[in-house]
């Protein structure tokens, strides 16, 4: 079942627990708008060249996604595994990466220079 964008105006949530290999490489070239990814797993989806506005990632699994070219607008990463994230020409804008697992040094620096707002705190 590959996510689909919500109605303008109207947040919604898609949990969907586990993507088909062909559904994650069906992502790419896709536009997302206010929607709530909480819980999916997207380990090695495909999502080059998609548009995502004002998109929250709660606790997904993204290790090993492609994520070049991808533009995020007031997009928010809680708490995912970031694990091998493939990055590079993305255009970040208002966008955080709050207590997102496996980031490495390099990562987090390209994150930075992209204006992405890196949160990293510890919990109790």
């Amino acid at each position: 079942m590959t996510p689909t964008p919500a109605q303008p105006g109207s947040p919604s949530v898609a949990a969907l627990p586990v993507l088909t290999s062909s559904e994650k490489r069906s992502l790419r070239r896709q536009r997302y708008h206010s929607l709530t990814f909480d819980r999916v797993d997207f380990a090695n989806a495909d999502f080059r060249l998609s548009r995502f506005a004002n998109v929250t990632f709660q606790q997904c699994d993204l290790s090993h996604a492609d994520l070049r070219g991808v533009e995020f607008d007031g997009c928010r990463f809680v708490g995912c595994d970031l694990a091998s994230v493939r990055l590079g020409h993305n255009r970040f804008v208002d966008s955080v990466v709050r207590n997102c697992r496996h980031l490495d040094l390099e990562q987090k620096k390209l994150l930075l220079f992209q204006g992405v707002r890196l949160i990293e705190s510890l919990r109790v």
